[in-house]
């Protein structure tokens, strides 16, 4: 019995080896487009036995026939297809159940309808546990390979109508319309793409979405002025494109009209001259219906700005000044303006709203540069002092001109000349050489002529327009008068009885104004000489008696020069002399009272000449020249130092040189002279004989014998 059991299993076990198993493929076909741009499952390995599963067998792609497109067919044995089996090995490139045929999309062997159009594929599995035990039989997978098909609209002309009125419709975002497209045969991986090619007219109003084909607006619709708009849509699977395009035609109801100035546009003339400073009064409509709403203008070109009033309404002409009826308008200047104005009802502005404003031309006066003139002269003789007025003249218009003084009660005291020789020539008549001077001797001492004139000069042109300027004269006086004494000069006769003080005065006069006009006076001689102890005069003018005169005097006259000068610059004077009698001893104390005449002895200043200040008058000239003196002197003792160095040291700077300087022997006494003996011994002198002519002294006598040498 245990004999039979064994062979029973021995015959089981051969039999299983050798028992051969069936393969089946699901689905026994599969379409695939050639531009699938992933992997892809394509069919699943089982088998019809079920004596080992289709999961532990080993599979492969066993055979392929290959049809193309021109219906040939070809068989391999090897791999030659982008198809494989896949596994979840993860070192492999599919992640996908095992023994399944799978699209490798990065196999080097692509799709390509238009060459092969059709792969059979056969799998081959073998039994793991017996490698012998290898099947390959008829089942296999048919894939059909198709072109990319073209996606298409599936309808290329459609309308779209979008209400204004409504803001759900008319806001940024709110759709328009929904572009779609077929896709046919193609695998749920192709992506559509839309696009717009084309808007007539060619407004900016909407926005397409590329991926799903929705249209929305891109601005606000109330701000649109043009309908229908025409846009056409094209479409993208990424490969081919729809052979015909979608035309969309979106129709705009309730559309928002622009608001409108009323009055403009117009044109203007005015006269440069006008007086009349209203132009043009706006209002706005808007659907026709009269608003509050506000223009905002402006004016080309910039300047004009200084020229119209453009925020107050009516729109007007600026004033010049506080001048009624005088504008800024010229039109040498600019003979046009144009005043552009927009008003806004929050989506749409008005349009072509423009004031053109023409300048006419009128003769205009010469224009002077300054209206108001300040001229400071001095008294002078005609032609003398001047005064540079400082203001040029211009004729908007370029027209000859002449200029000239208003008659009037001054006027004719001045002229205006030039020595440019343009006057009644050009438009700048008022060069560097033309000024305002005296056509007579002007004099305001005591107020013969006034200080303080105003004149009024008139320029006019070939036309007669005339125009004028203020020119505010002041005339300073000037030290031209000399101080004159009076003729007659009341003295006081002094005697032994007439107290010491005040005797009287001696008084000038000065026709100059202010410091010109105020004397000093000072007592410059007296004769006799000794008298000046006894009377003086003060520079008040006052004559004094200052003590006693002496009996020596007494019957005598004193003379007095007195010199009156006064603070003008330069100053002037003039000499006078008072004559005062000293009275001899009376018997009476009766004090008489005399009259003497005094001499007006004028000094050398000119009255009608006024001397050059010498250098020495300026007080800049005694400045730089003490200046100069002082650096001088600076300089000289700098000098003197450095020769003192150099005569001790030897050197200006400095140590010195340590071996004296050139004063030493002026200095010191020189070294002893030392004396070398004579290598011959003494020498012998022969001395000349002497006679008794040789000694004619006083001392000395003939007869005394001390010219033999042997005195007595």
């Amino acid at each position: 019995m245990g004999l039979m059991n064994i062979i029973h299993v021995l015959l089981s076990v051969i039999i299983t080896v050798q028992a051969t198993f069936q393969i089946s493929v699901v689905p026994p076909s599969f379409f695939i487009v050639e531009t699938q741009s992933t992997d892809l499952i394509v069919a699943t390995i089982g088998q019809a036995t079920t004596s080992t599963t289709a999961s532990s067998l080993n599979c492969r792609i066993g055979r392929t026939t290959v049809t193309t497109s021109g219906g040939q067919t070809s068989t391999s044995t090897f791999g030659g297809s982008p198809f494989v089996v896949g596994t979840t090995d993860t070192s492999s490139n599919f992640g996908f159940v095992d023994n399944t045929i799978v699209f490798n999309v990065d196999s080097p062997f692509k799709l390509d309808a238009a060459r092969v159009s059709r792969y059979e594929l056969f799998p081959a599995c073998t039994d793991p546990t017996d490698a012998a035990n290898t099947q390959t039989n008829n089942a296999s997978v048919i894939v059909h390979v198709f072109s990319n098909a073209k996606p298409s609209f599936r309808r290329p002309f459609d309308t779209a109508t979008v209400n204004v009125a409504l803001n759900s419709s008319a806001v940024v975002g709110a759709r328009v319309y929904n572009a779609t497209a077929n896709i046919i045969n193609d695998q749920a991986t192709d992506v559509l793409a839309f696009s717009v090619r084309s808007i007539e007219p060619n407004v900016d109003y909407f926005t397409l979405n590329t991926a799903s084909g929705i249209l929305t607006n891109k601005v606000d619709l109330r701000t649109a002025t043009q309908s229908p708009i025409e846009l056409t849509i094209d479409v993208t699977d990424g490969f081919n494109s729809a052979d015909r395009s979608l035309v969309l035609t979106v129709t705009l109801i309730n559309m928002n009209q622009r608001p409108d100035i009323v009055g403009l546009p117009v044109t203007i003339n005015r006269d440069e001259n006008t007086q009349t400073l209203s132009i043009v009064d706006l209002s706005v409509n808007d659907e026709g219906v009269p608003t509050s709403l506000i223009p905002v203008c402006t004016v080309q070109p910039t300047g004009g700005n200084e020229v119209f009033d453009l925020v107050t309404r009516p729109i007007s002409l600026k004033s010049r000044g506080n001048q009624f009826g005088s504008t800024f308008l010229d039109f040498e200047t600019t003979p046009r303006y144009t005043v552009s104005c927009t008003v806004s009802d929050g989506f749409l502005q008005s349009q072509n709203e423009v004031l053109t404003f023409n300048v006419n031309n009128v003769n205009e006066a010469p224009v002077f540069s300054e209206n108001l003139v300040n001229c400071i002269m001095d008294e002078s003789q005609a032609g003398v002092s001047a005064c540079n007025l400082g203001f040029s003249i211009r004729d908007p218009e370029g027209n000859r001109f002449i200029t000239r003084l208003f008659q009037d009660e001054n006027s004719n005291r001045f002229a205006l000349t030039s020595n440019s020789n343009n006057n009644n020539q050009n438009n700048n008549f008022f060069t560097d050489d033309d000024r305002l001077t005296f056509n007579v001797d002007y004099d305001v001492d005591q107020g013969r002529m006034p200080e303080r004139v105003t004149l009024f000069v008139n320029a006019v042109d070939e036309f007669g327009a005339i125009s004028t300027a203020t020119v505010s004269v002041v005339i300073r006086d000037v030290n031209d008068n000399v101080p004159e004494f009076n003729i007659i000069n009341t003295a006081v006769d002094v005697t032994y009885q007439t107290s010491t003080g005040l005797l009287g005065s001696i008084q000038a006069t000065d026709d100059d104004a202010g410091t010109n006009g105020e004397i000093d006076y000072r007592l410059v001689q007296v004769v006799p000489p000794n008298a000046i102890n006894f009377v003086s005069v003060l520079g008040n003018g006052d004559i004094q008696y200052i003590r006693q005169y002496p009996d020596s005097l007494a019957g005598s006259s004193v003379y007095l020069s007195v010199e009156a000068k006064d603070r003008g610059t330069p100053t002037r004077s003039s000499t006078g002399t008072v004559v005062i009698t000293l009275e001899a001893t009376t018997t009476t104390s009766t004090t008489t009272t005399t009259t003497t005449t005094t001499t007006t002895i004028p000094t050398t200043f000119i009255p009608t000449t006024t001397p050059e200040p010498g250098f020495f008058d300026k007080p800049e000239n005694v400045a730089i020249f003490s200046i100069l003196m002082i650096l001088l002197l600076l300089a000289f003792l700098i000098g003197l130092y450095f020769l003192f160095r150099w005569c001790i040291t030897g050197s200006c700077c400095g140590g010195g040189t340590g071996q004296g300087g050139i004063c030493d022997n002026c200095c010191r006494p020189p070294p002893p002279r030392r004396v070398q003996p004579s290598p011959m011994g003494y020498e012998d002198f022969d001395m000349p004989p002497v006679t008794a002519s040789d000694y004619k002294g006083d001392f000395w006598n003939t007869g005394d014998y001390y010219v033999h040498g042997r005195p007595y």
